[in-house]
């Protein structure tokens, strides 16, 4: 396939949901089109919002018309600083630096 869509209706139900598949979708390199769901908005460099399907459909056709090895590259980057072992390491980092602002987080 030559562009991935995320194909969720916007509404109370999806708004909170972060696709998953949308980080093996980068992974692979392809242009992903997705509607503007709140987890994804930080990802608006390497994905395309469409808000109906009109907009898909141009979304689709745009991607198809201008996809390259460079915006290909650029998606993989993104899904390589997303993987499980990367979020844990920030995660962690996070606790960590929260708990000793904090004062209770231990040195042993």
């Amino acid at each position: 396939f030559d562009v991935a869509i995320i194909p969720y209706a916007l509404n109370d139900a999806t708004r909170g949901i972060y696709p998953m598949k949308t980080q093996e979708y980068l992974a692979a390199g392809k242009p992903v089109i997705s509607p503007p769901l709140p987890p994804c908005l930080s990802l608006q460099s390497v994905i395309s919002f469409a808000h109906d399907h009109e907009a898909f459909t141009r979304a689709v056709e745009e991607a198809l018309a201008t996809d390259s090895a460079e915006k290909s590259r650029a998606r993989q980057a993104v899904a390589a600083e997303n993987t499980w072992p990367h979020r844990f390491e920030e995660r962690g980092a996070q606790v960590l630096s929260r708990m000793a602002a904090l004062g209770t987080a231990r040195t042993t």
